[in-house]
């Protein structure tokens, strides 16, 4: 982990199998970020997209949730808004102008948002 955050910095121990790049190459998140990449690889390589992957219906709904997120954003910039709210501890919720506004829509204005 702190090869991904911080960088590499002890160039002396690099190929050290205790504490070097032999050590990060074992690790789990090294790991599971060349599997990533692996697929990434191999999606590009035959010329598979994430879209072609998912069905559809669910991606034409992803893209809609996000318009609609993006919508209310824009909104709020228009009319000078603040997306930031307050947290209310009795509740344990945060309250913000995005998210109500977000929810009234959902709840109240758009059932097709609802479904998302």
């Amino acid at each position: 982990m702190a090869l991904t955050t911080n960088g590499f910095l002890n160039w002396k121990d690099a190929l050290n199998k205790e504490k070097g790049f032999v050590k990060h190459a074992s690790s789990e998140i090294h790991l599971i970020a060349m599997s990533m990449w692996n697929e990434k690889d191999r999606r590009q390589s035959t010329g598979i997209s994430i879209s072609n992957l998912i069905n559809s219906d669910i991606l034409e709904r992803h893209r809609y949730y996000v318009k609609s997120v993006a919508d209310v954003i824009k909104f709020l910039v228009v009319n000078e808004l603040a997306l930031r709210g307050t947290y209310d501890i009795n509740e344990q919720k945060e309250r913000s102008l995005f998210q109500n506004l977000f929810e009234y829509t959902i709840i109240r204005k758009d059932k097709k948002l609802a479904e998302c």
